[in-house]
């Protein structure tokens, strides 16, 4: 086993033969849980590396992978299908985790804007294989709606031009992470179109059996709406927790002053192994 809380990389296929790159960050003794880390559109895995880091320092092991399209992953950069699409690569991930974690390890899948309304399909098509769900601004809704008009135009679009590559609007962030070249702001129209129909089928859902999922939400988010996931949660009480952070934007995981989120999460994911 690997130590020292290093980031180890890896490559995995999955089985429509894409490439993907792999990375994952160890404890120092054998890990009481395993996360799968889903990143958002237009992000990659090593985005998250800091509370990778932090969780291996409290016996956590950490997973991830470039989605297809972004990162150093094989892929049309933002295009992808559908948002199941992506079931395929993080199935790779998991699949390859197997080699380096013993199999009954406690799992948690997080997801991150996108990755966020990915980690609950994925989760809705493996509902036995996690012990809890952790959100961060998940894509629920919007911060700004699309206007009617536009949402027409899209829709037509993606029949008529499925491959069709558009600019998004994204969060400007400071310091390293502007410099960051492997952020990008690409999303095929097919795929952001399912990504609406997608997000709005969740808002709809009602399901008193969804495991343990906390979600953290910043109010000035100006991507994602934190009150849609506040309503997300107050539906599937009282097995969902939402957590507003206050001044936080899209980027909770990048942004300072954030440790007591973070001493949070851990706390929830202690409670969870304790009593499972």
């Amino acid at each position: 086993m690997n130590t020292n809380n290093r980031i180890n990389k890896f490559k995995t296929i999955t089985v429509d033969k894409i490439k993907l790159q792999g990375y994952y960050i160890l404890p120092t003794s054998k890990p009481k849980a395993i996360i799968y880390y889903i990143h958002g559109l237009g992000g990659h895995s090593m985005r998250f590396r800091i509370i990778a880091q932090l969780l291996a320092e409290n016996n956590i092991a950490t997973f991830a992978i470039d989605l297809r399209g972004h990162g150093i992953s094989e892929g049309k950069q933002g295009y992808a299908k559908n948002i199941q699409t992506f079931i395929k690569d993080i199935n790779s991930c998991i699949e390859y985790s197997k080699k380096i974690i013993s199999s009954d390890t406690p799992k948690f899948i997080y997801g991150n804007s996108m990755g966020g309304i990915i980690a609950i399909e994925y989760y809705k098509n493996n509902p036995i294989l996690f012990n809890g769900i952790i959100l961060t601004a998940p894509w629920f809704e919007l911060a700004i709606p699309i206007p009617i008009h536009k949402r027409i135009f899209i829709k037509l679009l993606a029949l008529i031009l499925p491959h069709y590559i558009i600019k998004k609007r994204g969060e400007k962030y400071s310091g390293s992470v502007s410099n960051d070249k492997l952020i990008h702001y690409s999303v095929g129209i097919k795929l952001l179109d399912n990504v609406i129909n997608y997000s709005k089928t969740l808002n709809k859902l009602e399901n008193k059996n969804l495991i343990p999922t906390i979600i953290f939400h910043g109010e000035n988010d100006n991507v994602t709406n934190h009150k849609a996931s506040e309503n997300f949660a107050e539906k599937h009480k009282p097995n969902c927790t939402f957590i507003k952070v206050e001044k936080a934007r899209h980027g909770i995981h990048l942004e300072e002053n954030n440790n007591y989120l973070f001493n949070i999460l851990i706390k929830w994911i202690n409670n969870i192994i304790s009593r499972d």
